[in-house]
């Protein structure tokens, strides 16, 4: 059974998305073309609507150069740097 996220943490998690996108000087619609989806999906990811899939944020990491995953999901503990080297590691 798939975990869903809370509505509060997806919104964050949406926020820190735009934030990122923002700092990258993206429009929605450049990233979506870029990325090969749609601007709406983009938005949806943004207002916390829609959960990131990790393709999306591993493609942000490897394209933009984001340096670590946890810099998105806004999360500095310990916890998050093993999940980090757990998922490189696949």
């Amino acid at each position: 059974m798939k975990n869903k996220l809370p509505i509060k943490r997806k919104r964050k998690i949406g926020e820190r998305f735009r934030a990122i996108r923002k700092s990258l000087r993206l429009e929605q619609t450049e990233l979506a073309k870029d990325m090969g989806i749609s601007q709406a999906i983009i938005s949806q990811y943004e207002k916390g609507m829609t959960e990131i899939p990790l393709s999306v944020l591993e493609y942000l990491k490897k394209t933009w150069h984001i340096e670590r995953l946890c810099d998105i999901w806004h999360r500095r503990d310990e916890n998050c740097d093993k999940r980090e080297l757990e998922w490189q590691e696949r």
